[in-house]
């Protein structure tokens, strides 16, 4: 991938990731949380990450879409009105928690090293705010399957390990 989406423009020509500011001293992911939750302003450099986020801007663009269909609405005050404001209020929720659900996967990927080739690309699709790829690359079953491929994978190199000890042994 050599899109530089997720990256963030620093001073001069110096680009850091999202996730290497995450984890500076500049920032706190819980208090980013925190704001998000409460409707403050969040960090200026998160939010520009989210906003080339292509899977925050395509939610962004049903918030703003419903926002406009209740503000054409609101003469009439009637149940439609409110009911398209009912669906407003929950995309709004949703955003907020899309953003610091993002926060969390970033967190989180800061605390794995990404010792397999799942982790290294999974950490590459959220530098580009490709959090949909992400929760898909992550997915909880694959994981576990591919655990237990590794024990199984374990026990066959000890097995074979075994049998070539036992086999040197004899011939020694």
């Amino acid at each position: 991938m050599k899109e530089n989406l997720g990256k963030i423009h620093a001073d001069g020509d110096n680009f850091i990731s999202i996730l290497q500011y995450l984890s500076s001293d500049e920032v706190s992911i819980e208090l980013e949380i925190k704001n998000i939750s409460s409707g403050q302003d969040t960090n200026v450099t998160i939010n520009q990450f989210f906003h080339t986020s292509p899977d925050f801007l395509a939610l962004e663009a049903k918030v703003t879409k419903q926002r406009s269909i209740v503000f054409s609405l609101e003469s009439e005050k009637n149940e439609r009105w409110f009911a398209e404001t009912k669906k407003l209020e929950h995309l709004e929720e949703g955003l907020k928690q899309f953003k610091a659900d993002a926060l969390r996967l970033g967190d989180t990927l800061l605390k794995i090293k990404p010792r397999t080739e799942r982790l290294r690309k999974a950490r590459e699709l959220y530098e580009l705010g490709r959090f949909k790829e992400v929760d898909k690359l992550l997915d909880e079953n694959d994981l576990t399957n591919d655990q237990d491929e590794l024990f199984a994978l374990m026990d066959y190199y000890e097995a074979r390990q075994k049998d070539i000890f036992s086999f040197w042994n004899k011939t020694n």
